[in-house]
């Protein structure tokens, strides 16, 4: 069959008709999607809080141990030199 072509006066009677016929739009938009990205933003952020805090006590615990390391090795040298007298 071939395609029916509708005038541009009939094409915009048409589409007057069909948006005539789709109901108006009341109220606000998107307020669960707004809670929704509330919650899941501050899930975020408490995330990124709570990994902040893990990294720097785990760098405080990485730099205990290396003092710790320093300073037997210290003590050790210590000892070697009182040893060799």
């Amino acid at each position: 069959f071939p395609p029916l072509r509708y005038s541009d006066e009939e094409t915009e009677r048409l589409l007057a008709e069909a948006y005539a016929g789709i109901p108006e739009r009341t109220g606000k938009r998107g307020t669960r999607a707004l809670k929704r990205q509330k919650v899941r933003f501050r899930g975020i952020r408490k995330a990124r809080a709570i990994k902040k805090a893990e990294k720097i006590a785990h760098h405080f615990d990485r730099m205990e141990k290396r003092s710790k390391k320093v300073q037997d090795i210290l003590r050790m040298k210590e000892i070697a030199v009182e040893s060799r007298e």
